[in-house]
């Protein structure tokens, strides 16, 4: 609890509570928890950093047609990162797939535009009342 400097981590009526909305993903409390019960999955990279790992299939993506899909969450929440991505991706002529929700900005599908081959909405519900994020 102490090595957290934002005070994410408090004893109330003696429990332990994280006060998730506070945590800035320093890790300072992750690699000092026992058991690893904090973990921080993923990491932050550059698109240079990545680009190498992608580039190493780039002879199958060739002869199975196939090329780099950004999805998991929503990919398009960092619109800049996947376009510059995207950007590089279609300078190595390597087909490019994006997987959304569509739960952005028109701005940042805008950003992907130019270098996306085929976009792969996630449609959860078609019922206008299913679908509708009501917000309290």
């Amino acid at each position: 609890m102490n090595v957290c400097h934002q005070h994410v981590h408090v004893l109330k009526n003696g429990l332990h509570i994280f006060e998730r909305e506070k945590c800035t993903l320093c890790g300072k409390c992750a690699s000092k928890g026992l058991y690893e019960a904090l973990t921080i999955y993923g990491k932050d990279i550059t698109v240079d950093e990545i680009m190498p790992i992608l580039l190493e299939d780039k002879d199958f993506y060739k002869t199975s047609g196939g090329g780099v899909t950004l999805s998991g969450g929503e990919c398009l929440s960092q619109a800049d990162f996947c376009k510059e991505l995207l950007k590089k991706l279609k300078k190595e002529n390597i087909h490019t797939a994006v997987d959304t929700c569509g739960f952005v900005s028109k701005e940042a599908i805008s950003k992907v535009i130019p270098y996306t081959d085929i976009f792969l909405y996630d449609i959860k519900a078609i019922d206008e009342d299913v679908h509708t994020v009501h917000r309290t």
